[in-house]
């Protein structure tokens, strides 16, 4: 398993409490809140292709995205994975705690650089017991992404890889704050759990529709309307 690759303590200046602030899960919490939060905290990097953690793995950690995103991906016998679903800055990695899980249901792989504040469970913990609002605002996370996981499931079985393809550039830059995406065909094959030449016949015709431009892993969306169109269903269900 990856680890981080750049720790920092956090102060509790304005620029740091409104970055932070940028996770949705974070910015429910009032400036005190967020402030006793953060002295027990830490901003955490990680780098693309990184896998902070495999399902299964006790979870020692808590991490609100504040930039970047991560991948919930569910492995199989023979190494073999899929992505359900996606965890940016609206989301909570080791939401598992909450519902008294001591390890993690699926893998959380890094497809980009991701940022994030890094809790340790035992204060997270404590702080959502005492706090109704903001535990409730997380259930109510928890359970919107246990239909992304669902449709996910489906997805992956029973939808078109084009239009799979589709969704996910879409889910993409709905978290993504900067252009181009940063995404190698290597790296859409890992998540939709298909051959590399599949991703590339996908994107090639996405790309002669005039609805993306892939050129050496850099992507850009050209006709967001268009690209909505050519994606499966299951996009208007993503908690986002």
């Amino acid at each position: 398993m990856e680890r981080a690759v750049d720790t920092q303590p956090l102060g509790l200046g304005r620029r740091t409490s409104e970055t932070v602030s940028e996770n949705r899960m974070l910015d429910c919490l009032s400036p005190d809140e967020l402030s006793q939060l953060m002295a027990v905290s830490d901003l955490t990097s990680f780098v693309a292709d990184a896998r902070i953690a495999v399902g299964g793995d006790v979870i020692r950690e808590i991490y609100f995205p504040v930039s970047g995103y991560a991948s919930l991906m569910i492995t199989g016998s023979e190494e073999s994975s899929v992505q359900v679903a996606f965890a940016g800055r609206e989301g909570i990695l080791g939401w598992e705690s909450l519902l008294g899980r001591e390890s993690f249901l699926l893998d959380i792989y890094v497809p980009e650089a991701l940022k994030a504040l890094r809790v340790d469970v035992g204060e997270f913990l404590i702080r959502a017991a005492a706090n109704e609002h903001w535990r409730n605002v997380q259930f109510k996370y928890v359970a919107g992404l246990f239909t992304v996981v669902a449709r996910g499931v489906l997805c992956a079985r029973f939808h078109v890889l084009e239009a799979r393809l589709a969704r996910c550039l879409l889910e993409v830059s709905d978290r993504h704050a900067e252009i181009p995406i940063l995404l190698t065909q290597n790296t859409l094959a890992k998540l939709l759990g298909v051959r590399r030449s599949g991703v590339t016949n996908a994107a090639t015709h996405l790309q002669l529709l005039g609805l993306i431009q892939y050129r050496r892993g850099e992507i850009r969306l050209l006709d967001r309307k268009g690209l909505e169109a050519a994606a499966c269903e299951c996009y208007r269900f993503d908690v986002h």
